[in-house]
């Protein structure tokens, strides 16, 4: 049975509710003995298209571990079904990253190829598993000095609290401007997740002397994976390269509250490699994983 416990927060029905969904449509798989949920497939349609997710880091088909790949098959012909009753041109999937389930993601990518899913995109994403000892071990030497410069000059890491997030947001928005990258929640929209997703929502800072240097917005994907949401620093303080000590601390809070694994997001841009951002997350320690979009053509006028 899929348990509601172990949705991706994604895949959860009040992440679902929450959203400002165009024409949502949920596939299941039934056990045939038991009526129970083995797989399901959130799919909103806009503009004759099927997307899986709408606006979310990943989408996509989550099912349990024993699915046999025959019933995976039927999941996905009720997409197929989906697609020629709505006339829709096409189908596109975004999958979650390989390390969350290697085995259930080589599954359900061999599904989707077979299934006649063309591969549209492919995209790097890094993480680090979460152990005690682990994040010193895993930095590379140049982030050490960075971590340790930080921790000389008085810096301190914190977990904040909602009324932290108009700070937070002008933060990551400066961030983002200042490296060309688009912002792509709002802050009326971060605001809402926190009120409506307190559960899910996390954010943390950097402070030196009550002043804040770098913030992190942190995302619960599951009771096992923390994601890194984003992360943001002050111009003023970057030569002290604080958003180490703030991965440092947003680990240990993960081994202490006991999450598995840290997502530090993708270290592509549109697919193609974005060598800063990838120099910076393997600095690190962060190994890499591949994240596919996948999509399928129909053609409702024939």
């Amino acid at each position: 049975m899929l348990r509601l416990q172990d949705l991706y927060l994604f895949n959860r029905p009040e992440f679902i509710a929450f959203q400002a969904l165009p024409a949502l449509h949920t596939l299941r798989l039934h056990q045939p003995r038991t009526d129970q949920v083995e797989a399901l497939w959130h799919m909103a349609i806009h503009d004759q298209v099927g997307y899986s997710p709408w606006r979310a880091t990943f989408g996509g088909p989550q099912f349990v571990a024993t699915l046999p790949p025959p019933r995976l098959a039927e999941l996905l012909q009720q997409g197929d079904a989906l697609a020629r009753h709505e006339k829709l041109r096409a189908l596109v999937i975004r999958t979650f990253p390989a390390f969350y389930d290697p085995a259930g993601h080589a599954l359900l990518t061999h599904a989707l190829l077979q299934h006649g899913y063309a591969l549209e995109a492919t995209d790097l994403t890094y993480f680090l598993a979460l152990r005690r000892d682990g994040f010193e071990k895993g930095l590379h030497t140049t982030g050490r000095k960075k971590l340790r410069r930080a921790e000389r000059h008085g810096f301190t890491f914190h977990e904040e609290e909602p009324a932290f997030a108009p700070e937070a947001y002008q933060i990551i928005a400066a961030t983002r401007q200042r490296k060309g990258y688009p912002v792509t929640l709002s802050e009326e929209s971060l605001l809402a997740h926190l009120r409506a997703l307190p559960d899910y929502y996390r954010l943390f800072s950097v402070r030196r002397s009550g002043r804040t240097a770098a913030v992190g917005l942190v995302v619960v994907i599951s009771p096992s994976i923390l994601y890194t949401f984003y992360v943001g620093d002050v111009e003023e303080f970057r030569t002290h390269s604080p958003a180490v000590m703030l991965y440092q601390g947003i680990y240990y809070w993960g081994v202490t509250k006991g999450y598995r694994l840290l997502d530090f997001g993708i270290g592509t841009d549109q697919t193609e490699p974005n060598e800063g951002l990838m120099q910076f997350k393997r600095m690190l320690g962060g190994e890499p994983s591949l994240k596919f979009t996948f999509r399928k053509d129909f053609h409702p006028d024939l």
